[in-house]
């Protein structure tokens, strides 16, 4: 009703119980990704133990969550990113071999996290395919900002992630809980910037992800 020019409401008393939970939360964390890229290139072993030790201790920041970022790599003829966002794919053409030696430096801080704590929940994600399977030719993105992804390449960039999350379960012990194809996908990233990304719609989203969920099917 109104009342002299304002709104009046009818009040009533809500019951809130703390006993009554809907969710847990199981921790928190942050992305590997530029900055373990960086810093595993000159960290000692002692410094990256100390700085996971920073990172899990309870003391610390106590941080069980961390994002692992696969690396799409560049046209090697390229040299416009950030050294820090270069991070190597694990392929270097379409018919090259895969070599899990590369990304190293972002890997030393992958696996020290994992043996300080037991709980740690890890996920991977992809900021863009390989090269080859883009568009503009180029893991910055799309001309002007376009959709960068070849629709032809779907099952193969699908292929991609799937291998490196199984060949890290296989190789390092490493558990990907979840795996996130896509960064930022309603960025318009444009090409030749600083570091990996892809627009993608909203449709070839889905269509992305539906790939993913087949290879991860497929591979057990």
């Amino acid at each position: 009703m109104m009342v002299m020019g304002r709104l009046s409401f009818a009040q009533s008393a809500i019951a809130i119980d703390p006993e009554l939970r809907y969710q847990t939360v199981e921790g928190w964390g942050g992305s590997l990704s530029w900055w373990a890229n960086r810093v595993g290139g000159w960290a000692t072993t002692a410094q990256v133990d100390t700085i996971c030790n920073w990172i899990t201790s309870p003391t610390g920041l106590n941080m069980n969550i961390f994002r692992y970022a696969i690396g799409g790599g560049d046209d090697p003829a390229h040299n416009h990113m950030r050294f820090d966002a270069s991070i190597p794919g694990f392929k270097t053409s379409s018919g090259g071999s895969y070599d899990w030696t590369r990304d190293a430096n972002q890997r030393r801080f992958l696996l020290a996290l994992k043996a300080k704590r037991a709980d740690c929940i890890f996920q991977a994600t992809s900021y863009s395919p390989p090269y080859w399977m883009t568009n503009s030719g180029c893991t910055a993105g799309g001309v002007r900002g376009a959709e960068n992804i070849k629709t032809t390449h779907y099952t193969a960039y699908a292929d991609y992630v799937t291998e490196v999350v199984k060949n890290y379960n296989t190789l390092y012990g490493v558990q990907f809980r979840t795996l996130e194809p896509l960064n930022e996908p309603e960025v318009a990233w444009p090409a030749n910037g600083q570091q990996e990304g892809t627009y993608v719609n909203w449709d070839h989203q889905i269509s992305l992800i539906n790939a993913c969920k087949s290879q991860i099917t497929s591979k057990g």
